[in-house]
């Protein structure tokens, strides 16, 4: 597929202030000023002071916080000493090709992990043992590949059911099992268990992403990508990558859909897409960058990468990461985030909704139909969504914030207001 020229926009976003860099870190170790200081020899007055943009740092003491919080160091200006052995022509060049991944990795951090120092703080509400086990030493026993693989196989399954609940209960240990087997391992059965890690770690960020829970969610996306790296695993690392824009985009960074197109175009250089899993990996990520274009107002570019995604799947059928129904359904999703409501319930009474593989699937479809069937008046139809979402995906009801309009909408309505299923809801999301 030829890739049009204006999905490489540059982007123009700067570098994060220091001192956002270092509270953010600071908070997503679950230190305070003072344990902070001690941490790197300062006086909790004096980390006030960077968190404040008032230190005058020098390359020395910089270094050294930096190293103590577990900061990579271009992500507070810093040199990177791997370039230091090449010629001047090779680090000009290396250099440069490391620039939009270095600054989108920046942006990422800083968005992320920001939102996280608000969920210390009270602002964002964040399961306390997914984040514990992001966050603090795994206490948990290696286990073997096969039975590994087992589990993260058994975990991607409940995040296609969406057992939201179930994943809150199973994922701590899962994440703790996974690093420590890495840890316990080396050669080619590490690379392995870092993949299964990365794996682990993309379902404990999508969980978190459709709990709205988009702190922890940044944090375990960004170790997701570097376990892919370390295992080599390009599918992984493209479904990372995916994450981390999801997070970008709620966060209203407008570089989301670039990562995503970047991760897609990297996929297919590195993998030519020659198995399934490839492809249907690809398509997913073109058919989220083409949402997060609808959702910015741009129709062009969602329909380009729409037409691209379904050029891509078309030989090779359904995918478990995607099937066409799937594709059907961001297609809706599309529409929906345009405003072209009409277009949308069109499209969506063209949809079978059994063919559609999972119940993550058949929530958003309802969600779209619930949504554009207000827009249009049809509020009969929307009370019907909305009862079809609580009987698929009840969890997503409570957690995300366009439900909660959708039924407190509803209920200034006299279709709405005449449903018990709506006074319940109101009820339990206290409207």
């Amino acid at each position: 597929m030829s890739k049009p020229p204006h999905w490489h926009r540059q982007s123009q976003i700067g570098d994060a202030e220091i001192g956002r860099v270092l509270k953010a870190a600071r908070c997503s170790l679950g230190l305070d000023q003072v344990g902070a200081g001690a941490r790197c020899g300062f006086s909790a007055a004096t980390v006030s002071r960077w968190e404040q943009g008032k230190r005058n740092w020098t390359v020395g003491d910089l270094a050294r916080v930096s190293a103590a919080l577990n900061v990579p160091s271009y992500l507070v200006g810093l040199a990177d000493s791997k370039f230091r052995d090449y010629p001047v022509a090779q680090v000009t060049q290396r250099a440069s090709m490391r620039d939009d991944e270095r600054m989108r990795r920046r942006t990422f951090l800083t968005a992320g992990l920001t939102a996280f120092s608000a969920a210390a703080a009270g602002g964002v509400s964040a399961d306390r043992s997914i984040e514990q086990s992001l966050f603090g030493s795994a206490d948990a026993e290696p286990v073997s590949l096969t039975l590994l693989t087992r589990r993260v196989i058994a975990a991607e399954h409940a995040l296609d059911s969406a057992q939201l609940a179930e994943l809150d209960r199973r994922l701590p240990a899962l994440l703790g099992v996974a690093r420590a087997t890495w840890d316990s391992l080396t050669g080619t059965s590490r690379e392995h268990a870092a993949s299964l890690f990365s794996r682990a770690l993309s379902v404990a960020s999508h969980q978190q992403i459709r709990c709205s829970r988009e702190a922890t969610a940044s944090v375990a996306a960004d170790r997701a990508a570097r376990y892919a790296e370390l295992a080599g695993d390009p599918v992984a690392a493209t479904e990372a990558a995916r994450l981390q824009a999801i997070v970008l985009r709620r966060t209203g960074s407008p570089i989301a859909e670039q990562v995503m197109v970047d991760a897609a175009e990297r996929l297919r250089t590195e993998t030519s897409l020659r198995k399934p899993n490839e492809a249907g990996t690809y398509t997913r990520i073109l058919a989220s960058a083409a949402y997060t274009a609808a959702g910015n107002d741009d129709r062009g570019t969602a329909t380009e990468l729409l037409a691209a995604a379904g050029e891509t799947l078309d030989p090779h059928g359904d995918t478990p990461q995607l099937t066409q129904a799937g594709l059907d359904v961001f297609n809706l999703s599309c529409d929906r985030a345009l405003g072209d409501y009409g277009a949308a319930l069109h499209r969506a009474a063209a949809i079978d909704v059994e063919a559609i593989p999972d119940a993550n699937e058949r929530g958003r479809y309802w969600q779209d139909v619930g949504v554009a069937a207000f827009g249009r008046g049809r509020f009969d139809l929307a009370v019907e969504a909305v009862a079809e979402l609580d009987q698929t995906t009840p969890q997503y009801l409570l957690h995300r914030p366009w439900a909660r309009k959708l039924v407190e909408d509803l209920l200034h309505t006299r279709t709405g207001g005449n449903s018990p299923l709506l006074h319940r809801l109101g009820g339990q999301l206290g409207i």
